[in-house]
């Protein structure tokens, strides 16, 4: 039972939210391929997403330059 990287779940979140949604297949496939279980995979998403909600999550610049969570400069 692997855990996800908070990077690679904002990955996530971000190209789901963006619509892009061959490119987040891909990414769930890989996510589920390295041996994730469904239940965890759900329950880290749940936990980023409150944080993003309640302003506790700090975007680095690098997410930053994601397509859903970009901030204009």
């Amino acid at each position: 039972v692997g855990l996800v990287s908070d990077d690679k779940l904002v990955d996530l979140l971000d190209l789901a939210l963006s619509a892009d949604t061959v490119s987040t297949v891909k990414t769930l496939r890989e996510i589920m391929e390295a041996g994730v279980e469904p239940l965890a995979l759900m329950s880290q998403l749940a936990t980023i997403i409150t944080d993003i909600l309640a302003g506790s999550y700090v975007f680095t610049r690098e997410r930053l330059r994601r397509k859903f969570f970009r901030r204009p400069t």
